[in-house]
Protein backbone atom coordinates (compact mmCIF):
# COMPACT_ATOMS: atom_id res chain seq x y z
CA UNK A 1 0.00 0.00 0.00
CA UNK A 2 1.23 3.48 -0.79
CA UNK A 3 2.03 6.04 1.90
CA UNK A 4 -1.04 8.31 1.76
CA UNK A 5 -1.08 11.21 4.26
CA UNK A 6 -4.24 13.03 5.31
CA UNK A 7 -4.05 16.65 4.16
CA UNK A 8 -7.10 17.96 5.97
CA UNK A 9 -9.57 17.38 3.16
CA UNK A 10 -10.74 13.90 4.22
CA UNK A 11 -8.53 11.87 1.88
CA UNK A 12 -10.12 8.53 0.93
CA UNK A 13 -7.59 5.79 1.60
CA UNK A 14 -5.38 7.95 3.82
CA UNK A 15 -3.19 5.81 6.06
CA UNK A 16 -0.95 8.48 7.60
CA UNK A 17 -1.88 11.34 9.94
CA UNK A 18 1.12 13.40 8.84
CA UNK A 19 3.62 13.77 6.05
CA UNK A 20 7.24 12.71 6.16
CA UNK A 21 8.23 16.40 6.35
CA UNK A 22 5.87 17.02 9.28
CA UNK A 23 7.51 14.10 11.10
CA UNK A 24 10.97 15.53 10.42
CA UNK A 25 9.98 19.06 11.45
CA UNK A 26 8.44 17.79 14.71
CA UNK A 27 11.52 15.80 15.69
CA UNK A 28 14.03 18.39 14.43
CA UNK A 29 12.35 20.88 16.79
CA UNK A 30 13.01 18.46 19.65
CA UNK A 31 16.61 17.72 18.72
CA UNK A 32 16.03 14.11 17.77
CA UNK A 33 18.46 12.75 15.20
CA UNK A 34 16.52 10.28 13.04
CA UNK A 35 19.05 10.59 10.18
CA UNK A 36 22.04 9.95 12.44
CA UNK A 37 20.23 6.93 13.85
CA UNK A 38 20.15 5.56 10.30
CA UNK A 39 16.38 5.67 9.73
CA UNK A 40 15.51 5.85 6.05
CA UNK A 41 12.53 7.74 4.68
CA UNK A 42 10.84 4.40 3.92
CA UNK A 43 11.32 3.25 7.54
CA UNK A 44 9.95 6.55 8.85
CA UNK A 45 6.93 6.34 6.54
CA UNK A 46 6.22 2.78 7.73
CA UNK A 47 6.49 3.99 11.35
CA UNK A 48 4.05 6.83 10.61
CA UNK A 49 1.54 4.34 9.18
CA UNK A 50 1.94 2.06 12.23
CA UNK A 51 1.58 5.04 14.57
CA UNK A 52 -1.50 6.24 12.70
CA UNK A 53 -3.04 2.76 12.93
CA UNK A 54 -2.31 2.65 16.65
CA UNK A 55 -3.81 6.11 17.31
CA UNK A 56 -6.91 5.24 15.26
CA UNK A 57 -7.43 2.04 17.27
CA UNK A 58 -6.66 3.63 20.61
CA UNK A 59 -8.43 7.00 20.30
CA UNK A 60 -10.58 6.91 17.14
CA UNK A 61 -13.92 6.25 18.82
CA UNK A 62 -13.29 8.86 21.52
CA UNK A 63 -12.68 12.00 19.44
CA UNK A 64 -14.98 15.00 19.69
CA UNK A 65 -17.38 15.61 16.81
CA UNK A 66 -18.08 13.28 13.91
CA UNK A 67 -16.04 12.18 10.92
CA UNK A 68 -16.37 14.67 8.08
CA UNK A 69 -17.20 11.97 5.55
CA UNK A 70 -17.76 8.24 5.52
CA UNK A 71 -15.30 8.06 2.60
CA UNK A 72 -12.31 9.50 4.46
CA UNK A 73 -9.59 7.10 5.53
CA UNK A 74 -8.92 8.46 9.03
CA UNK A 75 -10.77 9.99 11.97
CA UNK A 76 -9.81 13.59 11.09
CA UNK A 77 -11.04 15.96 9.73
CA UNK A 78 -14.21 16.04 11.83
CA UNK A 79 -17.32 18.15 11.97
CA UNK A 80 -18.65 19.85 15.09
CA UNK A 81 -15.47 19.13 17.07
CA UNK A 82 -14.87 21.94 19.57
CA UNK A 83 -11.71 22.60 21.57
CA UNK A 84 -11.72 23.31 25.31
CA UNK A 85 -12.33 27.02 24.64
CA UNK A 86 -15.42 26.27 22.55
CA UNK A 87 -13.77 27.00 19.17
CA UNK A 88 -14.56 24.81 16.19
CA UNK A 89 -11.60 22.65 15.12
CA UNK A 90 -11.67 23.10 11.35
CA UNK A 91 -8.29 21.66 10.33
CA UNK A 92 -6.19 18.65 11.25
CA UNK A 93 -5.44 19.37 14.91
CA UNK A 94 -1.79 19.98 15.70
CA UNK A 95 -2.25 17.76 18.77
CA UNK A 96 -3.22 14.85 16.50
CA UNK A 97 -0.19 15.42 14.26
CA UNK A 98 2.20 15.75 17.22
CA UNK A 99 0.78 12.72 19.03
CA UNK A 100 1.11 10.51 15.97
CA UNK A 101 4.64 11.87 15.34
CA UNK A 102 5.54 10.79 18.89
CA UNK A 103 4.02 7.33 18.39
CA UNK A 104 5.99 7.03 15.13
CA UNK A 105 9.22 7.90 16.95
CA UNK A 106 8.42 5.21 19.53
CA UNK A 107 7.72 2.70 16.77
CA UNK A 108 11.14 3.41 15.28
CA UNK A 109 13.14 3.48 18.49
CA UNK A 110 11.43 0.60 20.30
CA UNK A 111 11.62 -1.64 17.25
CA UNK A 112 8.41 -3.36 18.29
CA UNK A 113 4.67 -2.98 17.86
CA UNK A 114 3.10 -0.23 19.93
CA UNK A 115 0.22 -2.44 21.08
CA UNK A 116 1.14 -5.76 22.65
CA UNK A 117 -0.34 -8.99 21.40
CA UNK A 118 -3.81 -9.33 22.92
CA UNK A 119 -5.16 -11.91 25.26
CA UNK A 120 -8.75 -12.90 25.85
CA UNK A 121 -8.46 -12.91 29.64
CA UNK A 122 -9.12 -10.03 32.00
CA UNK A 123 -5.80 -8.90 33.42
CA UNK A 124 -2.41 -10.50 33.70
CA UNK A 125 -2.58 -14.18 34.51
CA UNK A 126 -0.11 -15.82 36.81
CA UNK A 127 -0.07 -19.51 37.52
CA UNK A 128 0.97 -21.34 40.66
CA UNK A 129 1.34 -25.12 40.96
CA UNK A 130 1.58 -26.81 44.32
CA UNK A 131 1.65 -30.58 44.00
CA UNK A 132 -1.20 -31.73 41.76
CA UNK A 133 -3.13 -28.44 42.14
CA UNK A 134 -2.65 -25.56 39.69
CA UNK A 135 -4.22 -22.19 40.47
CA UNK A 136 -4.45 -19.31 38.00
CA UNK A 137 -4.70 -15.73 39.25
CA UNK A 138 -5.84 -12.71 37.30
CA UNK A 139 -4.71 -9.18 38.15
CA UNK A 140 -7.98 -7.31 37.73
CA UNK A 141 -6.36 -3.94 38.57
CA UNK A 142 -4.47 -3.79 35.27
CA UNK A 143 -6.17 -1.37 32.87
CA UNK A 144 -7.72 -3.18 29.94
CA UNK A 145 -8.89 -1.90 26.58
CA UNK A 146 -11.10 -3.82 24.21
CA UNK A 147 -9.99 -4.04 20.61
CA UNK A 148 -12.49 -6.06 18.61
CA UNK A 149 -12.90 -9.31 20.54
CA UNK A 150 -9.47 -9.16 22.16
CA UNK A 151 -8.56 -7.51 25.41
CA UNK A 152 -5.20 -5.85 25.62
CA UNK A 153 -3.05 -4.28 28.27
CA UNK A 154 -2.12 -1.08 26.51
CA UNK A 155 1.14 0.47 27.58
CA UNK A 156 1.20 4.14 28.44
CA UNK A 157 3.26 6.46 26.28
CA UNK A 158 2.81 9.80 28.10
CA UNK A 159 4.85 11.86 25.63
CA UNK A 160 2.45 10.81 22.88
CA UNK A 161 -0.76 10.05 24.81
CA UNK A 162 -1.01 13.50 26.37
CA UNK A 163 -1.23 15.21 22.97
CA UNK A 164 -4.62 13.56 22.42
CA UNK A 165 -6.28 14.75 25.68
CA UNK A 166 -7.91 17.90 24.26
CA UNK A 167 -9.25 16.01 21.25
CA UNK A 168 -11.17 13.42 23.26
CA UNK A 169 -14.86 13.69 23.98
CA UNK A 170 -15.21 13.76 27.74
CA UNK A 171 -18.92 14.52 27.78
CA UNK A 172 -21.20 11.99 29.44
CA UNK A 173 -23.08 9.73 27.05
CA UNK A 174 -26.86 9.75 27.31
CA UNK A 175 -29.26 7.17 26.05
CA UNK A 176 -32.31 8.72 24.46
CA UNK A 177 -35.23 6.43 23.80
CA UNK A 178 -37.76 7.35 21.17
Amino acid sequence: MAFTPEDGSGVAGANAALTLQEFKDHHDDRGRDYAGAGYTDAQIQAAIVKATDYSEKRWGTQYRGEKGSSDQGLSWPRTSAMDDQGRLITERPSEWIKGVAEYAWLSLTLGTELAPVGTNVAGRVTEETVGPITTKYSDKTTPMVTTGTLLQNLPEYPEADLWFAELLDDSPRRLIRG
